[in-house]
């Protein structure tokens, strides 16, 4: 006996009528639905080019209305395809408000998303039975897929004005509460907080000089002030020294030891290390280790671009 798949993809067809017909009903709408979705995300594909010729009169600043759409919709030679003007009668009367309408575009793209990931899901499902492709390759073909499925959600890059500047007064506000000199993570160099204000969330920094100048001491300070005084969370990447260098680094310079004290050997502690310190240095040592067991921080021998796919 034969049997077959015959499983629906996701999909929800009230929703994309409910955003259709909103559309139709508050031009303002539009605005709303147009930052989560695009005429990809629908399922029907007369929901899709309905969605598609309503883009192109939003792109030129015409009203969105029966009229003006129908007359789109036969200049693309799309009309007769969607059913005419019965069907955009009928999405007028299946939607009473345009009040929800970006909650109907969430719907219809959580269910576009699904079926991205199926479709993804599948192909790589198809290589992974090929013997020819190596097991490496097909990983990194694999996350480049995903990661399409995950950076295809509009809603993630684009922002409304409306948005911004609502979170733009929320931040003020909290600004003027906390009555603070610093917006940002403090780097520990008072100097360079004063300029910066604090390293804000959206900032590359760039540290350049000549080889053999402090980089890297410089940026590990900074990790370790981040993690250990303001209890922010850490990830450093290191291309020159070893997950264990930098922990020898960060126990020397919190605990004011001589980075010499540190030696690894055969013979190695829990931590891993063969201490050489003085006995009196012993009590500040313990504090500094009990210090960075409870930090947020963390270290990578592994290059940042490694862990995304190309």
């Amino acid at each position: 006996m034969v049997t077959t798949d015959a499983r629906i993809p996701p999909q929800n067809l009230e929703a994309e009528q409910s955003v259709l017909g909103g559309v139709l009903l508050d031009n303002h709408s539009f605005d709303r639905v147009a930052d989560s979705l695009s005429a990809h995300d629908f399922y029907r594909p007369a929901h899709a080019k309905i969605f598609n010729s309503m883009c192109e009169l939003a792109k030129k600043s015409e009203p969105i209305d029966l009229v003006t759409l129908t007359s789109k919709m036969k200049e693309l030679g799309v009309y007769e395809e969607v059913g005419g003007a019965a069907y955009l009668a009928e999405l007028l009367e299946r939607v009473p408000t345009a009040i929800h309408s970006e909650k109907y575009a969430q719907l219809v793209s959580e269910q576009a998303v699904k079926r991205r990931l199926i479709t993804s899901c599948t192909d790589i499902a198809q290589k992974g039975f090929d013997p020819a492709i190596p097991s490496a390759e097909l990983v990194d073909f694999a996350e480049r897929e995903i990661f399409k499925v995950s950076s295809s959600k509009k809603s993630e890059n684009v922002s409304a004005a409306r948005d911004l500047v609502r979170s733009a007064f929320s931040e003020l506000e909290k600004r003027f509460e906390n009555q603070s000199d610093l917006t940002g993570t403090p780097s520990g160099w008072i100097e360079l907080d004063k300029l910066t204000q604090g390293f804000q969330p959206s900032d590359l920094v760039v540290v350049a000089c000549r080889p053999s100048m402090g980089k890297t001491s410089f940026s590990l300070g900074v990790a370790r002030h981040a993690a250990l005084h303001t209890k922010r969370p850490v990830l450093f990447f290191s291309l020159e020294m070893s997950k264990m260098q930098i922990i020898h680094r960060l126990l020397s310079s919190e605990g004011k030891v001589e980075s010499t004290g540190f030696v690894a050997g055969s013979s190695r502690n829990k931590i891993g290390l063969v201490l050489l310190v003085p006995q009196e240095l012993f009590p500040k040592l313990l504090c500094t280790l009990t210090t960075l067991l409870k930090s947020p921080l963390w270290s990578s021998e592994e290059k940042p671009e490694d862990s995304r796919p190309n």
